[in-house]
């Protein structure tokens, strides 16, 4: 699938000094960037010519024939992913175009003790993609042992056509939508005192909301307008800007303006420059992205596009539509659905805090010790989690061992390891199977201790940096707030989901440096220039691991086999399951082991164990690197620089989880009995792969 990208950026820059004291700037750019995936070879991916002719998707393919993705539990099976291919986006490709002017203007006055700044911004986004990732016309076959047909293997389910479920959109959207902001700020700088200095000001921003450029806007959810019986109609309970022009396009209404202050002090404490106490505040606000506003069906639904997703057929085989559309094929019922809340006008931001002590030291160089502290809001909560039942942001979870308890509408009671489950029964929401909720529900806090030990000049520099820090927030399954925080546990109840992020590091250690070595010889010139002039440089860092839970699924990648799963374990398919704890999983550890899987253990039935584990902390990371270089002068602009590199030099072994596969970092329980320990003998504790290795690299640069 080759592609063709192409960027092209323009900016322009004029600067207009009217006076010593009162400068403007202006700045103005456009960016363009496109980049169409071609599928070079069409048939190579046709269900009819490679052999997969007792395929038949849930509703016609009609776009590109492709075959369906596949996918599995944890990998059992090997995967397949291609996007969909043959919509109207540049002659069928897949990929995206990107559009992005913007402009600003910032004024610079000095009076007095008064340095201010005044400004504008603006700028204006445009995104234009068809569906295709995450959608998909082909469907995608799920294989795992929770399916009507299944051997308890998902590999021999494979190779058997024994499929868990498959999802399929029933038409592609070629999403183009737009956003923009704009914004004000004024800032001064004042001296008050030689020794003090102010900073504050106020950015006041408009931050308008993703919107389509074209049809009746983006679903919101309407819980007063849902009908949870059988003659509901066409997506009922969601609402767009074409049934009521209440309703924004965006979906989310924009707010006119946000006022976000700033504020910054410096103050010289001793009087002589040399010993500085510095800290500040401010608050920065940020807009979800394109992804966010667009996933989920929330642009979809008013297309009258559906997404379905057969669970558990009763047949072996890849023939699908043998059991025709969910809902009697009223658009939207029996399918999945997304849409925004109504109403929800917040943005995500961040307050950002810190107070710094600077001291100059010997050799001319500056120590510094600091607390520098975040807290961040309105967090994006339910959208970019792949429509996974399991998932905060899904309105209609099931609940804990509703599937071990008659049929709310007849009665009957079923067996959930028979594959026989009518499970819209007992869904809060009947006429729906996932409802994926977007809103601005999340939050985590960042706390550090900083310090650094500079020196800039002399014939060694160097640059060491410590960092004790904590990242905690909820762990919602998305990566629409930056890095991933690691997968929600508890899809329940948010709060419960509060621990250290994936990407908590809590021991952070860098350091730099670069040393010019002696001039040994002196007096012979050819000796001289061979051995004189050389520089060492190398850089040093240290990391403690980051907490394995979050980046285990939450439960260390839990696997069940035969008919022990979360149907028939916790009686819904809204929850994995997660193992009790019957010691401390840190306590006793032997050399090299990060905790002991002897602590978890099957839970008592119906019950699951806690959503968030005491701080396991992963193999720590550990590399050193090492240059060595001279720079030959000869005639007036020639020059030879030889450097000679070894990265790891010290070929540090890094012990690592998951280097081939996960067999090393995966409970496995098998027998469906409370207290049933982990029983795959590969999860000891301790990594069985170390990986890393030295590469020395020999450079030599000719400039002319």
């Amino acid at each position: 699938m080759p592609a063709h990208q192409v960027s092209n950026i323009l900016s322009a820059n004029l600067t207009h000094v009217f006076s010593s004291t009162l400068t403007n700037e202006t700045v103005a750019s456009m960016a363009r960037f496109l980049n169409p995936v071609v599928l070079s070879d069409p048939a190579a991916v046709d269900p009819a010519k490679v052999g997969l002719t007792g395929f038949q998707p849930l509703t016609p393919d009609r776009y590109t024939p492709q075959i369906p993705n596949l996918t599995s539990t944890y990998g059992s099976v090997p995967g397949y992913y291609g996007p969909s291919f043959g919509t109207s986006f540049y002659g069928g490709d897949f990929g995206k175009l990107s559009l992005d002017p913007s402009l600003a203007d910032n004024l610079s006055k000095v009076a007095g003790k008064h340095s201010m700044k005044f400004g504008l911004y603006w700028d204006f986004a445009e995104n234009l993609q068809p569906g295709g990732l995450g959608n998909w016309a082909q469907g995608m076959v799920d294989f795992a042992n929770t399916g009507a047909t299944t051997s308890g293997n998902p590999m021999a389910d494979f190779l058997t056509g024994r499929v868990q479920s498959f999802q399929q959109v029933t038409a592609l959207s070629v999403y183009d939508m737009k956003f923009s902001q704009y914004s004000f700020y004024a800032q001064d700088q004042w001296r008050i005192h030689r020794r003090l200095t102010l900073t504050y000001g106020l950015r006041v921003e408009h931050l308008g909301q993703w919107y389509p450029v074209s049809g009746p806007g983006l679903a919101v959810w309407d819980p007063a307008s849902y009908n949870n019986t059988a003659q509901a109609g066409a997506w009922t309970g969601l609402l767009w800007h074409g049934i009521d022009n209440n309703i924004p396009i965006s979906g989310f209404p924009s707010r006119r303006f946000f006022y976000d202050p700033r504020f910054g002090f410096a103050f010289d404490l001793l009087g002589n420059g040399k010993t500085v106490l510095r800290g500040g505040f401010g608050v920065y606000r940020y807009q979800i992205s394109y992804n966010t506003a667009s996933i989920g069906g929330i642009y979809d639904e008013s297309a009258n596009i559906s997404s379905y997703n057969l669970v558990s057929p009763t047949n072996i085989g890849w023939n699908f539509a043998q059991y025709g559309l969910p809902g009697g094929g009223v658009p939207g019922l029996g399918g999945n659905m997304g849409a925004m809340l109504q109403g929800d006008s917040r943005s995500p931001y961040t307050e950002s805090y810190n107070l710094i002590l600077s001291q100059h030291a010997p050799w001319g160089s500056l120590v510094e010790i600091g607390y520098y502290g975040n807290r961040s809001r309105d967090q994006i909560v339910g959208s970019n989690s792949g429509g996974a039942a399991a998932s905060l942001g899904n309105l209609n979870k099931t609940p804990l061992g509703a599937y071990s308890l008659p049929d709310p509408i007849t009665g009957v009671v079923y067996d959930p390891s028979s594959g026989s489950l009518p499970f819209q029964d007992y869904r809060p929401h009947r006429n729906y199977q996932t409802m994926m909720l977007t809103t601005h529900d999340g939050y985590s806090n960042y706390n550090s201790l900083q310090a650094s030990w500079n020196k800039r000049s002399g014939r060694s520099t160097f640059m060491l940096n410590y960092t004790f820090s904590k990242v905690l927030g909820i762990r919602d399954g998305l990566s629409d707030n930056g890095a991933g925080a690691g997968t929600a546990a508890d899809p329940w109840n948010m709060k419960d989901n509060y621990g250290a992020l994936a990407y908590d590091h809590t021991h952070i250690f860098n350091a730099g440096y670069v040393v010019t070595l002696p001039k040994p010889i002196h007096g012979q010139f050819l000796l001289g220039g061979l051995l004189n002039g050389w520089a060492v440089s190398g850089m040093t860092q240290l990391q403690r691991g980051a907490p394995i839970q979050p980046n285990s699924g939450g439960n260390m990648n839990l696997v069940t086999t035969g008919t022990l799963n979360n149907l028939t374990w916790l009686g819904t398919d809204s929850a994995n399951i997660l193992p009790a704890l019957t010691c401390d999983p840190r306590s006793g550890l032997k050399s090299g082991q990060y905790f002991n899987p002897n602590c978890f253990a099957l839970a008592p039935q119906g019950t699951n164990g806690p959503a968030v584990w005491p701080y396991i902390h992963g193999p720590n990371y550990f590399n050193s690197d090492l240059s060595i270089y001279k720079t030959f002068r000869f005639k007036e602009k020639h020059q030879i620089e030889l450097r000679f590199s070894s990265f790891n030099f010290l070929n540090h072994p890094l012990p690592t989880f998951c280097a081939v596969g996960c067999s090393d970092l995966m409970l496995q329980f098998t027998a469906p009995v409370a207290g049933t320990a982990n029983s795959n003998t590969l999860t000891t504790g301790t990594p069985l792969y170390t990986t890393g290795y030295r590469i020395v690299q020999v450079m030599a640069k000719y400039q002319f």
